[in-house]
């Protein structure tokens, strides 16, 4: 134990064992259903080859036709390449700002990049064919949405793009926690951020990125209300990738994933004894509940967002019960 604080009641302690027995109870055997049978089609759209393939002999034509198969391309311009807050929009034409970036040295040199480091990404499809499968067996009334993969710049590892049913993925965002350009000035990423930014995390982000749309915010401020709709994510992220590591779907090392799991208890003492289950100064826990290298008040060893991983026993012991 790492608290050495003693509990102050009995009935926090008849609490405390009642959501740990729950918790243990909970989750032994997945029953993980045969999605096998399931019909999903996987659309992987390689808008980055679209872009940076384009006919620069003739920008207007070609990315006329490029916005009208792929509709993502109006909101990447706009965005992403930041066309919409151009001053002067009379003197500069969106072939300007597509030409000037797919020809700049640099992001020539990242795209080639990227194409070496990731190739036809058939392991990622069929991946991605396992997740959609269970997603249509959880929400059949709901259809996977499209994946569009692109080239940013790191302006974003993933984005849902408004008034559309897709997940856009940068694949520069994704090249390993040694990349170097990761580590430098303006980026200047943390380890515990750029250890997830790897090819085998990328399934995993999207299904968060999935997830993160069906629950959608907390309805409440409070700590406890940002815990359970968080644990509402981490949840169906267990239904859609039933067969990864968990310090993969958490985003955790093996080791602070062993951590969580034998300091539950522990955790849920400090959470009470400092009186933050109810507490809406997001300022108090930022830390429990967004990416942090450490929980605060916690041992160095306890990864960030260890609320949210209670938040997702909560909904454990729920779902096992009801």
């Amino acid at each position: 134990m790492f608290f050495t604080r003693s509990l102050r009641t009995a009935g926090i302690i008849a609490l405390l064992s009642a959501l740990l027995l729950a918790s243990l109870s909970c989750g032994k055997d997945k029953n993980i259903p045969d999605v096998s049978h399931v019909p999903v089609e996987v659309e992987v759209i390689r808008f980055d080859r679209q872009l940076f393939e384009i006919d620069t002999t003739d920008m207007k034509t070609s990315l006329d036709q490029l916005i009208e198969e792929v509709p993502f391309t109006d909101f990447f311009i706009d965005f992403i390449l930041a066309y919409r807050f151009v001053e002067n929009v009379d003197s500069v034409t969106k072939e300007d700002v597509v030409l000037g970036f797919i020809t700049h040295p640099e992001v020539r040199a990242l795209y080639d990049t990227v194409q070496q480091h990731f190739g036809e990404l058939s392991k990622v499809e069929k991946e991605l064919q396992t997740v959609f499968q269970f997603f249509k067996f959880y929400f059949p009334e709901l259809e996977p949405p499209r994946i569009y993969t692109m080239v940013s710049e790191y302006h974003t590892a993933l984005l849902l793009p408004p008034e559309e049913e897709a997940v856009v993925v940068s694949l520069d965002m994704f090249l390993g926690p040694d990349y170097e350009i990761y580590r430098y000035h303006p980026l200047d990423l943390p380890i515990y951020i750029t250890r997830t930014l790897t090819k085998e995390q990328l399934v995993a982000r999207i299904a968060e990125a999935i997830t993160d749309d069906i629950v959608g915010d907390s309805k409440g401020g409070r700590l406890l209300d940002i815990m359970v709709a968080e644990g509402k994510k981490l949840y169906l992220m267990d239904k859609l990738l039933p067969y990864s590591p968990d310090s993969v779907k958490w985003g955790y090392t093996r080791e602070q994933t062993d951590w969580v799991k034998d300091n539950e208890y522990q955790m849920w003492v400090y959470l009470i004894e400092e009186n933050l289950l109810y507490e809406d100064n997001l300022n108090r826990f930022r830390k429990l509940v967004d990416h942090s290298p450490t929980s605060p008040g916690m041992p160095p060893e306890s990864p960030g967002r260890t609320a949210n991983w209670l938040g997702l026993q909560i909904v454990k012991a729920y779902m096992d019960r009801y």
